[in-house]
């Protein structure tokens, strides 16, 4: 017997880092991917994503071991998940001009299903790797950061036109999330530990570091 197979359409959009963004070398950052299910077929919680990661147009084959397994995602037309991966580039990567793309490949054994649209199934930035010495744009985002640091239970936000705060952990899971105009953030449910911070402004996003002290 031969199983028909279920036809969704699930979109990936790379939402950070964005076109060309500069990373500083040795500096963790974080991989935001807003994955969405574009298509009438709900994608169900016991179907399976193969999330991978391409360097400068690189393919990398469907299927073998160079890729993330995520499992227990279930995502009803138009619904968005969030995924948060930590990275960061080590010595010998300063000075690189990167393209970065992920793309995804949906599968279950199961209760077979394929993705027809394979034109929305990757996003892509180019970024820049730099040196921990400050470029001109980075010393024009030093107005912005948080203080105090370390962290006591609330910190404030400074720096102009700031329209929201997200607080991700060590693993990439967002565990503060906040809108402007922020006047004090309440961070006292965290736990003692490094924390980052993404400030989303009008003029992009710049990235810090948090440490909760209590």
């Amino acid at each position: 017997m031969i199983l028909a197979q279920r036809e969704v359409d699930l979109q990936i959009t790379m939402t950070s880092p964005v076109q060309d963004s500069q990373i500083p070398i040795i500096e963790q950052f974080i991989v935001t991917l807003e994955l969405k299910n574009m298509g009438s077929v709900p994608f169900e919680a016991t179907d399976s994503i193969a999330l991978y990661m391409l360097f400068n147009g690189d393919t990398i084959p469907v299927m073998n071991d160079n890729y993330i397994l995520l499992t227990g995602i279930s995502l009803n037309s138009q619904e968005v998940h969030l995924i948060n991966r930590p990275a960061i580039f080590t010595q010998g990567f300063e000075g690189a001009n990167i393209d970065i793309c992920f793309s995804v490949e949906v599968f279950n054994s199961v209760a077979p299903l394929t993705d027809v649209v394979e034109e929305n199934n990757i996003s892509c930035a180019g970024i820049s790797v730099v040196d921990q010495v400050a470029s001109v744009l980075e010393q024009g985002m030093e107005q912005w950061g948080i203080y105090p640091n370390p962290v006591h239970e609330k910190f404030l936000v400074k720096g102009p036109n700031v329209s929201k705060i997200e607080v991700f952990d060590n693993a990439g899971k967002i565990v503060l999330s906040q809108t402007s105009e922020l006047a004090e953030v309440d961070c006292s449910s965290l736990l003692n530990g490094m924390y980052f911070i993404n400030i989303i402004t009008d003029q992009g996003l710049v990235t810090r570091k948090m440490l909760v002290s209590k």
